[in-house]
């Protein structure tokens, strides 16, 4: 027998002595024909002067322009030798010489799809296929924010947009070259933070974005944002003795390490004295005074040789109702998921979700879940529907083999579900995409 094959050996006895072929129906993966007609749309350039980072339309500043209208054609040539010059020894973009920004722009494709109501707006425009949709927050159906960063290595800046209505605008954003936006939350329109993989904590007021002065964490995981005074961020990683890596707690004037919370990462918030964070087998809620943690071993999975069990997201209904995701974590093959739930005191096993990696909880707007999630060592994704102790596969307006989704966003009480990720389709590579499912 194979090392892989003893590894999924382990892993389905692990998940027999834990769970019940019962505990989920059989998913049927829906179909739609919608891919057929869904046709890349360019954006061509306009004339409009463009400001820092990126703009929806326009083109760049002058500064970054690199050619420049002249009266004679010597100077055309001396100028782009001197360039050709400059370029053949500074190396390219290893050697940190930047690609100029495009216009890139978030515009719809689609709308109502798949029996319900869906808006599909795609990535396009010059530049596009150099970004990657990483970050996202939503303060309701018709107001978010969706943040792009680089993912071609050629060094560019960050994008903000901002939903208003049924178009996204590009807002002014202070990102640095190559900076990655890791985790976004907001309270109002007026109260957006942005988190970076710089380890910089950027707030909207507004008006404008400002960088937040003093901001020690590194490797940000999650935040959760209350108010202007009273914001939470979650390290991605931990290690003890390293102030740097673990939760930090602003107060609207500085930061503070928070001990009682070292090590927890993904977290989710209802209120100020109700926050639930997860890390490795560990849950943990904050009442407003202190930290109560929680172990979910008894409901996770079996470990064994080559599986280490994890929680890997958590969703806060309110202060006696919380969801998790319990995944396998075998190497090499990933494993299967689980849904749990905390009531009555304790966290139960309530629902087995089958061979994906949960990408988020995020409520349907009627008592139910969605949890866009991947497909464990197949292509395509899908999103998950929790309803009255069942699962399903919800119908989705594109086809869910071609889909990679990884970030997922909900308006206050899940009237308006956002998600992000990619579109392959052959022949046409990959498409930064965000879908919006109405209540």
């Amino acid at each position: 027998m194979g090392k892989t094959e003893e590894r999924l050996r382990d892993a389905a006895m692990a998940l027999g002595s834990t769970l019940e072929p019962t505990d989920i129906p059989p998913l049927r993966m829906p179909e739609t024909t919608d891919l057929a007609q869904h046709r890349r749309l360019r954006l061509p350039e306009s004339t409009a002067a463009g400001s820092r980072g990126f703009r929806l339309a326009g083109r760049l500043p002058a500064t970054r322009r690199w050619l420049f209208p002249l009266s004679a054609v010597a100077s055309v040539a001396a100028i782009l030798a001197v360039l050709i010059l400059v370029r053949s020894l500074l190396g390219g973009p290893e050697h940190g010489t930047a690609k100029p920004a495009g216009p890139a722009r978030l515009k719809v494709v689609t709308e109502r799809r798949a029996g319900r109501s869906w808006t599909v707006w795609e990535l396009t425009g010059a530049g596009s296929s150099d970004l990657q949709i990483t970050a996202m927050t939503a303060i309701s159906p018709t107001s978010a924010w969706a943040f792009a960063s680089d993912n071609s290595g050629t060094n560019r800046r960050p994008v903000a947009w901002r939903l208003t209505g049924s178009a996204w605008t590009a807002i002014s954003f202070p990102g640095l070259r190559g900076e990655q936006i890791v985790a976004a939350q907001a309270s109002s329109p007026d109260n957006v933070w942005a988190f970076t993989s710089d380890n910089r904590a950027i707030r909207w007021n507004g008006t404008s974005w400002t960088v937040v002065r003093g901001f020690p964490a590194r490797s940000v995981g999650s935040a959760v944002v209350i108010s202007r005074s009273d914001v939470w961020v979650f390290s991605q990683l931990y290690q003890p003795g390293d102030y740097r890596l673990t939760t930090w707690h602003y107060n609207g004037h500085a930061w503070s390490p928070v001990p009682a919370a070292y090590g927890l990462g993904e977290a989710s918030a209802t209120s100020a004295d109700d926050i639930w964070a997860v890390f490795e087998s560990v849950t943990a809620r904050w009442n407003g005074a202190a930290w109560t943690r929680y172990s979910a071993l008894a409901v996770l999975p079996r470990r064994s040789m080559y599986c280490g069990p994890i929680v890997t997201d958590v969703y806060a209904v309110s202060a006696a109702d919380a969801w998790a995701i319990g995944y396998e974590n075998c190497e090499d093959i990933g494993g299967l998921s689980v849904l749990l739930h905390y009531a009555g005191g304790s966290w139960h096993r309530v629902a087995r979700l089958g061979e994906f990696d949960v990408a988020a909880i995020l409520p349907d707007g009627r008592g139910g879940l969605l949890m866009p999630a991947d497909v464990v060592q197949r292509p395509g994704s899908t999103l998950l529907h929790y309803f009255d102790g069942r699962v399903t596969a919800a119908p989705l307006p594109l086809r869910s083999d071609q889909l990679k989704m990884w970030i997922g966003a909900a308006a206050p009480h899940g009237v308006g579900v956002f998600v992000a990720g990619v579109d392959s389709v052959p022949g046409q590579g990959a498409t930064g995409i965000v879908l919006r499912r109405d209540a």
